[in-house]
């Protein structure tokens, strides 16, 4: 899942984190490997669209 503090975790600027749901009943050393973009569309100006 993605959390998202949109006035930051102790900072004054977006924070996003991606986090594991259920983590504390996973085993000891459990591992995932993770690939994920994001993207941020302009509504007005498609030209300006970028995604990362």
């Amino acid at each position: 899942r993605v959390l998202i503090f949109p006035r930051g975790n102790n900072v004054e600027f977006l924070s996003m984190y991606l986090d594991v749901a259920d983590s504390a009943v996973l085993p000891y050393g459990w591992t995932r490997y993770a690939q994920f973009s994001l993207s941020v569309v302009n509504q007005i100006h498609n030209k300006f669209t970028i995604r990362k």
